[in-house]
């Protein structure tokens, strides 16, 4: 047996038990919130602000998560847009020699929307994965349930 498991740090300085002389001296620096590589007017980039602010609210974004958050930019971007096209022309379309196929973009909307799921989850997204991270958050009277 391992025995008990020891107290979060930030308990401990919540408690004021927290020794002076195991503080971490030079805890790791933000880079802060990484620049948008795409058009502030498209999907990619209207979710990268989305994405970006959620995650500064919840005290979990870095510099380095600038490429995980732009494949998931990317993918969502993809998955809209192929959605469009299904709900444009449907799922089934016909084919050169008059059969029926299934659409592409509908088998395109589906590989992208598995891509960001993926994504989600390793940004903290969906409510298990952010119960696994260590959050900064702080909670607003907004998150308060009645």
């Amino acid at each position: 047996m391992r025995g008990k498991r020891p107290k979060p740090e930030i308990l401990k300085i919540a408690q004021g038990t927290q020794r002076k002389c195991r503080i971490k001296k030079n805890p790791p620096k933000s880079a802060g919130t990484p620049r948008c590589p795409f058009k502030r007017t498209t999907i990619a980039g209207k979710k990268w602000k989305e994405v970006t602010e959620g995650l500064k609210r919840l005290g979990l974004i870095d510099g380095i998560d600038a490429t995980h958050i732009e494949g998931l930019c990317n993918q969502y971007q993809i998955a809209k847009e192929a959605d469009a096209i299904v709900s444009r022309d449907g799922m089934v379309i016909t084919g050169a020699r008059g059969t029926l196929l299934k659409n592409p973009a509908a088998q395109i909307s589906d590989a992208a929307w598995g891509k960001v799921r993926g994504y989600c989850n390793d940004l903290g997204l969906n409510h298990l994965s952010r119960q696994r991270m260590e959050s900064t958050a702080t909670q607003t009277e907004d998150d308060i349930e009645n």
